[in-house]
């Protein structure tokens, strides 16, 4: 491992670990036994991760910390290993209803935090994605994103997003990034949840559109997945909003 600060050498130093090659973080993820080392690029994103596991301290999905350093450039998160596998190895019937067990939990967080993501950081966050990294949002983009029946590019994805982002919609406790292998299971019940990085007061609309996306790549079966998530959620779900959010996951 590169050179890290000290107070994590001394807490890893002589452990052994495997490397979480799930997702597609820019961050390190370090399995040790007990513990999870993660290493990412210093930035806003980072900082919120910390901020809201410091946060949620005490909520039985949420890993508790154990430190957090930064350095120049990166920053260092240490946290409890929770037990569990991912949720995307179960069956997807048993995927779906653990998955939407775990969004009802989350929504019932009562948090209020000027640290936590709102609209403003949301579409700056997208805005700067659409500007910055335009042939890298194309390349991955779904099919039929951009082109001649749809948005031109990035940018007018953007701008069309800012000019529909759903204001009056009531808001919720958002994980923000709410996929498959950010949730953890024991084969019965959800166990854990990680990677908080982009949670946020948002319709509850933005996890159920991440949902579905992971839903998709993550089987290969062709079945009513909406109608599957709104026998689990008890709350009406308004899906031109989940689809607004699914375009914005574009830009993310």
């Amino acid at each position: 491992m590169k050179k890290v600060p000290d107070v994590i050498r001394n807490i890893i130093y002589g452990k052994t670990y495997d490397q979480d090659t799930l997702g597609e973080s820019r961050s390190s993820v370090l399995l040790y036994d007990d513990i999870v080392l993660k290493v990412s690029p210093l930035n806003d994103e980072c900082r919120r991760e910390f901020h809201m596991l410091e946060l949620l301290d005490g909520h039985p999905f949420v890993p508790k910390v154990i430190t957090y350093v930064e350095s120049r450039k990166y920053g260092y998160l240490i946290s409890e290993r929770i037990k569990g596998f991912p949720l995307l190895r179960l069956p997807v019937e048993q995927s779906v209803r653990l998955a939407c067990e775990g969004l009802l939990s989350l929504w019932n967080i009562q948090v209020v935090d000027h640290h936590l993501c709102r609209k403003k950081d949301s579409l700056e966050y997208i805005r700067n994605n659409a500007y910055h990294h335009r042939e890298c949002i194309i390349q991955n983009a779904a099919p039929d994103t951009f082109g001649a029946s749809h948005f031109k590019d990035p940018i007018e994805l953007y701008l069309w997003l800012e000019k529909h982002y759903p204001d009056d919609e009531a808001v919720v406790f958002s994980h923000g990034d709410y996929f498959l292998p950010n949730i953890l299971t024991d084969g019965v019940s959800v166990t854990g949840i990680i990677d908080f990085g982009q949670a946020g007061l948002f319709p509850k609309e933005r996890d159920i559109a991440t949902l579905i996306k992971s839903i998709h790549y993550n089987y290969i079966e062709k079945k009513d997945y909406r109608k599957m998530i709104e026998s689990q959620i008890p709350l009406p779900i308004k899906w031109d909003i989940v689809e607004y959010f699914d375009l914005y996951d574009e830009l993310v």
